[in-house]
């Protein structure tokens, strides 16, 4: 049987960061620092194996250019993605990933680069004990524009040109979880807590 790990073992969690080489991944790496005290392990997309990632006790898939259905800008985050046996978030790109892992569609609109939104959230998961209508900044040309059945959305924004936008999914049975977002941003409210709240997600310890 599978032990539950909740990091305290160890002190903190075990947080691999896998970077699609974006220019913010070291703001979010030392964001994830400022909650455990510990910078998380950071690795290259497309110079890791879904082995190694999962090895660790939480997962962290960084915003980054391109596509999710295109593995040379999302190599490695389908498969841990698809294993769900380790709370994943994913930002951006990375909550792109999940909704095309499970059968979603991620389309081109209208770029967002920048922008600050009032984001509405359901206050669960990473969004628990959050006030709704966070602000936050979106940097985007891409969204969710399907969601598939294993998905719950957990959060929108109203975008002026083209209305509702999705800014967060959750997995319905599994720990995987993304927003569209950018909570490394000093632009984007609550950044601290939403990730405090990912990692107090239990894990399945590695072997």
């Amino acid at each position: 049987m599978n032990r539950v790990c909740t990091g305290a073992e160890s002190g903190a969690p075990r947080v691999v960061l896998v970077d699609h080489y974006d220019s913010y991944t070291w703001n979010l790496a030392h964001l994830i620092a400022g909650v455990t005290g510990v910078l998380p392990q950071v690795v290259q997309h497309d110079r890791t194996t879904a082995e190694h990632v999962l090895s660790f006790d939480h997962v962290v898939l960084s915003a980054g250019p391109g596509h999710p259905d295109n593995p040379a800008d999302f190599a490695v985050g389908t498969e841990v993605l698809r294993a769900g046996s380790v709370p994943v978030l994913g930002i951006c790109l990375g909550m792109q990933g999940l909704v095309t892992t499970y059968g979603g569609r991620v389309e081109r609109i209208p770029p967002a680069h920048g922008e600050i939104c009032r984001v509405d959230h359901q206050s669960s998961g990473p969004f628990a004990d959050i006030p709704s209508r966070l602000e936050a900044v979106r940097y985007h040309s891409l969204a969710a524009t399907s969601i598939p059945p294993d998905l719950a959305v957990t959060a929108t924004c109203r975008d002026p040109v083209i209305g509702r936008v999705v800014m967060g999914v959750s997995h319905r049975t599994r720990p995987l979880h993304g927003v569209q977002f950018h909570p490394e941003s000093i632009l984007s409210e609550f950044g601290h807590q939403l990730v405090a709240n990912f990692l107090a997600t239990e894990s399945v310890c590695p072997r």
